[in-house]
């Protein structure tokens, strides 16, 4: 379960020869696109089957993995909302019905369009973000955006999540506020979401220490506390778990395994 919320602060494109990453979500936008090989994507609870010439766009805040590569070239770009600022407010406050755009529905100008991003990557970030755009202009009309009642009741959940996480939160609390059954919840996070719901709520409480561990000055113990913990004990240990070194390491600058993405 490790890396489970990722930590992208910029842009990052790349090509690479493996694309295999277990279930994990963060608040940038993630495209995919398969020049040889295979992999089975899962985006919020539904699988799919990327071959040559497919596609993936992922959603932020969607809890999705990556399984089954076969080696090949596979082009991951993960970048923020600001960078196409013509779709930013779509992509905070919609889904698509199908993030997947298979290969019959590239057309020729996308594909070389993705070739020049696979070879200049995010060092251009004027060139990046303008052929971005005009990529998402072409495909994005494919997914079937829809309004929040796409995945509805999931989003609300974790978007209830995202802004309580650092008050102390319960499954029952969750289940009171949002007139959710508790089962019903709990389901919905293993299925959906792939971990127990006390699980996620400790990856965002992590995710939000390692921001703070760099852009503030707060003691380690303040922000374990700031972000919800109610011990440093359970702070420490949750995120030596999640992002495989310590508070102190990783403030120090200590590489983590979050990083080492592709």
């Amino acid at each position: 379960m490790s890396n489970f919320v990722q930590l992208h602060s910029q842009y990052r494109s790349n090509l690479t020869k493996n694309l295999a990453f277990p279930p994990h979500l963060h608040s940038h936008i993630e495209m995919v696109y398969v020049w040889e090989g295979s992999t089975t994507a899962r985006v919020d609870g539904t699988e799919y089957t990327l071959s040559p010439g497919d596609m993936l766009i992922v959603f932020p805040n969607c809890v999705h993995s990556y399984s089954g590569c076969n080696e090949g070239k596979y082009f991951c770009a993960i970048f923020p909302c600001e960078a196409v600022p013509k779709f930013g407010s779509l992509f905070t406050t919609k889904r698509p019905q199908n993030p997947f755009v298979p290969a019959r529905k590239m057309s020729r100008e996308v594909k070389t369009m993705l070739g020049l991003l696979s070879r200049s990557g995010e060092k251009n970030i004027d060139l990046f973000s303008g052929v971005m755009t005009a990529v998402l202009a072409e495909t994005l009309p494919h997914t079937e955006i829809a309004d929040g009642t796409v995945g509805g009741t999931v989003k609300r959940i974790l978007d209830y999540c995202l802004l309580n996480y650092r008050e102390p939160l319960t499954l029952s609390i969750l289940s009171k506020d949002l007139h959710i059954s508790p089962s019903r919840l709990s389901h919905i996070f293993e299925e959906k979401v792939g971990l127990p719901f006390r699980y996620y709520i400790n990856y965002l409480r992590v995710l939000e220490a390692c921001r703070m561990l760099l852009s503030t000055d707060m003691g380690i113990s303040d922000i374990a506390y700031a972000c919800g913990f109610d011990s440093i004990r359970s702070f420490n240990r949750n995120f030596l778990y999640i992002i495989g070194t310590t508070p102190t390491e990783y403030k120090n600058g200590a590489d983590f395994t979050a990083s080492n993405i592709f």
